[in-house]
């Protein structure tokens, strides 16, 4: 009915829009990016939510530093 080679074809371009599986192991402090990131959040959104006192951070050396319990934290208040 449907050519080998077709059905291949339509599989690659379905696993090639797949997001990848990830081996990695988020840090414990992230920096904004890092942690937009691992929030699929633009880096702009994280900062929303840092100036709105919604996801607290700390500074060390002048970088902003994100916990990652912090951010689980927030977003299991903000899972319906």
């Amino acid at each position: 009915m449907f050519d080998r080679e077709f059905i291949n074809e339509i599989a690659s371009a379905v696993a090639a829009r797949l997001p990848k599986p990830s081996n990695q192991r988020w840090p414990e402090l992230m920096s904004i990016e890092t942690a937009a990131e691992y929030m699929g959040r633009e880096p702009g959104g994280v900062r929303h939510l840092l100036e709105a006192k919604l996801l607290p951070s700390c500074r060390i050396d002048r970088r902003v530093q994100i916990r990652r319990v912090d951010i689980d934290r927030l977003m299991e208040r903000h899972t319906s």
